[in-house]
């Protein structure tokens, strides 16, 4: 596994600099004590220099106190160290920042992750969408220009409740001209309108008011590709294909929007009944790929845009020839366009002709017609903040020191595993180690060796579980495994047992070999379990263990 930092040194100078967000990265200055007293700047991007009204020497290298007003600086030091420390992610929506280059008080929305010594920050200024969001969500007469700014239809839906506070239904309380062209009537008799009458007037084939209801009660945001529905063009009904995103504005009010995407599907349905590619409309960036036998039998012209490639340079190669190395096994096991549940979906790099690696989302899917198979590839070139923001959130969720999930993530995870589970009618335990005075070790023999043993003990439990346990790291020198499909209660204890005569093997670090062990809690999952429950009885189990000495084990 390659170090986090590594990754941000790859993609520094030329994807964080492509950035509309400002992107810095910040290096701790720790006293005598280790406690971290400032950060000075190790990078920052174009934009964050922007932000701030400073050419890039004044920032690099400088502290970040000498950059932030007093009445600020105290707060945001406090909130990055805690991230350098512990790892946990920063997540702020609403930052007050006084930008003097903007005209004074701004609200941002920021986003802090540990990234190996350092630590990432990056920030988006929100004042205006959030003068637009309050607009909308007023249903101020400003809410028309607000949102009909944007060519693809947006709409404001507020719920409508009964009298026991049930949403029985949501009405559309702000909407663009782009929406209301779309729905085929105009913006005064479309906002005010109960969103069935419009669905069941427009036969949306996979939009229904438990979509909605579902993002409003749980903040998740709805995210739909290829939705067939009924579109109003030049007077005529036609059935159009959309990708839809919906999100929460607050309690009672979402904003939707989508986008038509039909031109994505002739090139597919052509090449199923295998009529002349040339044909198809290839104006899209997304490359369209058809792949016979094993070999590239057509794709779009729009290859070269992307990675440089001419068609002909294409035709006739296998699509493994233009895959990354690194990513070539992962493609392999995806098994592209065989997939019994429908369409394939990976994200992978690809060599371009200058051999730089190029981001793309992909999409496999098999198609037949006059007795051929072939498989139709979409790669959609992924944006540059998309790739950062997947890279902060996956730092967000690992454990930097072992590469394992940590706490947040095995918080995150385990309610999907229960879920899963109990629909299979298989069970779940959590099996918690906690390693017997590591603390003085680590005084003792110091961090370097501490850190070679805690790394060991995860490679320990890695290699010793199954694909379908989770694995992590929740505390110092705690670890976790979630153990999936377990038939009884003793099996996992059984299980328990053989971890911990595995992480009591030595460690050798630096000349020196260190003994450890460990004390383990089990909890298995019963029938009025859900996460918290389980993971507060696998605790209480490991304050029962860790009473009986070194080497202690209790299940609860």
């Amino acid at each position: 596994m390659r170090d986090p930092l590594e990754l941000h040194v790859d993609f520094s100078s030329e994807l964080f600099d492509s950035l509309f967000e400002p992107v810095v990265l910040l290096q701790p200055q720790r006293d005598n004590q280790g406690v971290i007293r400032d950060f000075t700047y190790a990078f920052v991007n174009r934009a964050a220099c922007e932000y701030n009204g400073l050419a890039q020497d004044e920032l690099l290298g400088h502290q970040l106190t000498e950059t932030l007003p007093v009445a600020q600086s105290s707060g945001l030091l406090t909130a990055y160290a805690g991230v350098a420390d512990t790892g946990r992610r920063y997540a702020q929506d609403h930052v007050l920042l006084d930008v003097p280059l903007k005209g004074g008080m701004r609200l941002s929305s920021t986003r802090c992750v540990r990234v190996g010594e350092m630590v990432a920050v990056m920030w988006q200024d929100v004042t205006e969408m959030t003068q637009a969001r309050a607009e909308a969500t007023a249903f101020s007469p400003e809410v028309g220009p607000v949102i009909d700014s944007h060519h693809d239809p947006h709409v404001v839906f507020a719920a409508l409740r009964d009298l026991n506070g049930n949403i029985v239904d949501y009405l559309y309380a702000a909407a663009n001209q782009a929406a209301a062209a779309y729905e085929g009537v105009t913006l005064d008799e479309l906002v005010g309108s109960r969103v069935s009458d419009i669905v069941a007037r427009s036969k949306h084939e996979a939009f229904d008011i438990s979509h909605l209801s579902a993002v409003l009660n749980w903040g998740i945001p709805y995210i739909a590709n290829d939705v067939s529905m009924l579109a109003h063009r030049d007077g005529k009904e036609e059935w159009r294909w959309h990708d839809q995103r919906v999100v929460k504005l607050d309690e009672d009010h979402l904003l939707s929007t989508w986008r038509d995407v039909s031109d994505r599907h002739p090139a597919g349905e052509q090449l199923a009944d295998f009529d002349d590619p040339t044909a198809l409309i290839n104006e899209d960036a997304d490359i369209i790929c058809a792949v016979k036998e094993g070999l590239i039998s057509w794709v779009s012209p729009s290859v070269e845009t992307v990675l440089g490639w001419a068609p002909h340079d294409v035709l006739g190669q296998s699509p493994f020839e233009f895959v990354d190395e690194a990513d070539r096994d992962r493609v392999r096991a995806a098994d592209l366009g065989h997939n019994p549940h429908g369409r394939t979906r990976i994200r992978l790099r690809l060599r371009g002709r200058s051999r730089t690696a190029v981001w793309v989302d992909l999409e496999g899917e098999l198609r037949t017609g006059r007795g051929t198979e072939l498989v139709v590839l979409t790669l959609r070139p992924v944006a540059p903040e998309a790739l950062v923001l997947q890279l902060l959130e996956h730092q967000a969720r690992e454990d930097g020191l072992t590469g394992l999930a940590n706490r947040m993530e095995l918080f995150m995870r385990l309610p999907s595993i229960i879920a899963a589970q109990q629909h299979a009618a298989g069970s779940v335990a959590v099996i918690l180690f906690d390693l017997d005075e590591f603390k003085r070790d680590n005084e003792s023999f110091g961090q370097a060796a501490g850190d070679a043993l805690l790394r060991e003990v995860a490679r320990r439990l890695a290699a010793h579980t199954q694909s379908s346990d989770l694995v992590a790291r929740v505390g110092d020198d705690e670890f976790a495994v979630v153990l999936v499909g377990a038939p009884h209660a003793q099996v996992a204890v059984e299980v328990a047992r053989e971890l911990q005569q595995l992480i009591a093997g030595p460690v050798s670090s630096a000349g020196t070999t260190l003994g450890v062990t460990a004390s383990v809690g089990v909890a298995w999952l019963r029938e009025s379990d859900d996460a918290d429950s389980l993971i507060a009885r696998a605790d209480a189990a490991m304050f029962m263990a860790k009473r009986q000495g070194r080497s202690g084990m209790a299940d609860c």
